[in-house]
């Protein structure tokens, strides 16, 4: 009997399936380890900087340069996966003269660029001193400080449904956005910045700035949706005035249009401690063994896992009061009024602070 050829099959078609975005692998404790310790000190109405200050700065942005150098930004991912997050240096100015403030700022966020720090990256905050000096010139004395906000990164972009009023998100922006808001809810006392980002086209249905501060809005009310507290958010724009690429090619104005998700020391110490008069959490020991959590959890700042002991005893938690006294005659506490004998109330929550911090 004759044997036909037979064809074999043809082999199975393999399909390019998108990887979703795996938001579990951020750590919050991890990512906001980043310090800027430099510190600009202004004389009475100074308005340029010093080598000093200049040096200061180079020192600043080399800190930050190592960790931005990968891959240029973005609303998402890129570089490296395991990298998931990216820094922002936040200049904080506090003075007593807007005018003179905003001036000093401008002078920074110039420095930082010349020394290589993308404007993109750059954030400003004029904080007033409680005691402010002048002089008879009207001059001011102020000072300024460095924090770091860390862009969670991730891979993909949010994205919505072109030519329209921007506020309506393609399907894989909604899935991406059901990992952020599960992430959220498991580090509820974090507070995160969403930013929204424009390129410089003019856009048909209104300004720049207005549809960057409609679509972070509309970023944040999906998320609202699906449970985030809204305690744990706040949402801002800035139009096209922080760019992290040349506004003149197509890959540029891409790169510029965006909505980032920021996270900061500054803003969890503030989101914890304004659980002190929140009304939020009904149940209260249910919150205080959340905040001993951070506490105990050694990857968070000391000055995070100080301020989640505070809120604990502000909310009712009492510490082991042998190992307090331990604490109290055995380390050095910063008040020096401390009575080590009969400890009152504040001396008994700075003692708690190096407990938790120490144990």
């Amino acid at each position: 009997m004759a044997i036909s050829n037979i064809e074999p099959p043809p082999p199975p078609l393999i399909q390019n399936i998108a990887v979703e975005p795996d938001l579990t692998l951020v750590d919050f404790g991890e990512i906001l380890k980043l310090r800027i310790t430099e510190r600009l000190v202004f004389s009475y109405g100074a308005t340029t900087l010093s080598s000093v200050q200049l040096r200061a700065i180079d020192s600043v942005a080399i800190a930050i340069g190592k960790s931005v150098s990968d891959d240029g930004g973005g609303g998402g991912g890129g570089g490296d996966d395991d990298v998931r997050s990216k820094p922002i240096i936040e200049v904080v100015h506090q003075g007593g003269d807007g005018d003179v403030d905003q001036g000093r700022v401008d002078l920074v966020e110039q420095a930082l660029e010349n020394a290589g720090i993308m404007r993109g990256r750059i954030r400003s905050r004029i904080e007033e001193k409680k005691k402010a000096k002048k002089t008879s010139a009207g001059g001011d004395a102020g000072s300024g400080t460095f924090r770091v906000i860390q862009e969670i990164r991730f891979d993909g972009s949010i994205n919505f449904v072109p030519c329209g009023s921007g506020l309506v998100l393609e399907p894989e922006t909604e899935s991406l956005l059901s990992q952020m808001a599960s992430l959220l809810k498991r580090n509820k006392f974090h507070k995160i910045i969403i930013e929204g980002h424009s390129d410089s086209a003019p856009h048909p249905f209104g300004t720049n700035l207005s549809l960057s501060l409609e679509r972070s809005s509309s970023v944040k009310s999906y998320l609202l949706e699906l449970g985030v507290p809204e305690s744990s958010m706040t949402s801002t724009g800035y139009g096209s005035s922080l760019p992290l690429s040349s506004n003149s090619t197509r890959l540029g104005r891409s790169l510029n249009r965006r909505v980032v998700f920021l996270i900061s020391e500054h803003s969890t110490i503030s989101n914890l401690h304004s659980l002190k008069s929140s009304t939020a959490y009904d149940d209260k020991s249910s919150t205080i063994q959340e905040l001993l959590n951070v506490v105990n959890d050694h990857s968070y700042l000391k000055t995070i896992r100080a301020a989640a002991a505070e809120v604990a005893l502000a909310l009712g938690y009492k510490w082991n009061v042998i190992r307090i006294i331990y604490i109290a005659l055995h380390k050095n506490i910063k008040n020096k009024n401390c009575p080590m004998k009969i400890l009152n109330e504040d001396c008994v929550r700075e003692i708690s602070k190096w407990l938790i911090i120490l144990s």
